[in-house]
């Protein structure tokens, strides 16, 4: 099993990457209920949190497309989620018979052909191992927490959630709020 990490910045995004594979997965409608809840044949399907939906959609898809415990909301839209890349060849392929082929646009000057969806993810990185990633996704809460209310500090902080977690802090309010903030962004 060789994991894939896709980014999505948006839960449109999100949503267009799982149509591809769920026709019957409603994007404008899903998108206007909330974060976990979709809408799938006509049917609301509200759940309560991240892993919860990924596993109702491997369900659907009756595939472990998903990694769940792996995958995480970095922020309020921001999807990182893990997927099978063998399973998703697999779903691929068997689209492909009905699957309509788009010719990729060229870059002017470059040469370059350009993926024509806006909401094709962005793949990171390839992983075959589970304590590679989670150690990407641990904070250091010892550090954090050890932290005293200065400027640079601040900066610190804010710099650290962002590259680690592309989370953006404020860094007018105090030390502890902005971690309680970090906290609360990660949940």
């Amino acid at each position: 099993m060789s994991n894939k990490l896709l980014n999505f910045k948006g839960h449109e995004c999100f949503y267009k990457y799982l149509n591809g594979f769920l026709p019957a997965f409603d994007i404008r409608n899903s998108v206007a209920r909330g974060r976990f809840t979709f809408i799938y044949n006509g049917e609301v399907k509200p759940y309560r949190n991240l892993y919860q939906f990924l596993g109702e959609i491997n369900v659907l898809l009756e595939a472990d497309l998903f990694c769940i415990k792996k995958s995480r909301i970095t922020s309020r839209t921001r999807y990182k989620i893990f997927v099978d890349s063998e399973v998703e060849a697999k779903l691929n392929s068997e689209e492909s018979d009905a699957e309509v082929v788009v010719e990729k646009p060229l870059i002017e000057g470059t040469g370059e052909a350009v993926m024509a969806s806006h909401y094709a993810p962005v793949i990171t990185q390839e992983d075959t191992t589970v304590e590679d990633q989670e150690a990407e996704f641990a904070v250091d809460w010892a550090w954090v927490e050890s932290l005293e209310d200065t400027p640079e500090n601040k900066l610190a902080l804010d710099e650290y959630a962002e590259k680690n977690s592309d989370v953006k802090l404020k860094r007018n309010m105090k030390l502890v709020n902005m971690v309680r903030a970090y906290k609360k962004a990660l949940s």
